[in-house]
């Protein structure tokens, strides 16, 4: 019997990249046929995780989804103390409790870079609904703000 993934949806694949100034460009995938590219599965949950984190909470309220979001953006310009990790620690979980393909937060681990001062890693490990395995997945936050994520 084969395992299938299950289906999470799909949505249209966002790519990021810098720019030449070193600004971080955020923009849709274009197929070469012209059409948009989308994505699904376990990529899709990377990708939804990311998108929950980098919305503020509340941007979305008009649209029907005033849970959505995080606070993230507001400890852009704090120290990379211990104490700032385990508030963005918190503000993932928060986040994150209300994304109904999550069946468990296992961990959420914020942890400062080894290379730079202003970086944060989040470290998010989740247990998908209706998947046997875990989901991993780290993200940079950067508190000097400008780009992050």
């Amino acid at each position: 019997m084969v395992s299938k993934e299950p289906d999470y949806g799909s949505d249209i694949l966002i790519v990021s990249r810098k720019d030449e100034k070193d600004c971080i460009i955020t923009d849709v995938s274009i197929e070469r046929t012209g059409d948009l590219e989308t994505i699904g599965g376990r990529d899709l949950m990377i990708q939804a995780i990311r998108h929950r984190l980098l919305t503020r909470k509340g941007e979305l309220s008009s649209l029907g989804h005033p849970e959505y979001g995080s606070l993230l953006e507001e400890i852009i310009g704090e120290p990379n103390t211990p104490d700032t990790h385990r508030i963005m620690e918190t503000l993932v979980r928060d986040s994150l409790k209300y994304e109904p393909r999550i069946e468990n937060i296992i961990t959420v681990t914020a942890y400062p870079s080894k290379e730079r001062s202003d970086v944060v890693f989040i470290s998010v490990h989740v247990k998908l609904v209706n998947v046997r395995e875990e989901l991993n997945v780290s993200y940079p936050v950067y508190l000097e703000g400008g780009k992050w994520l």
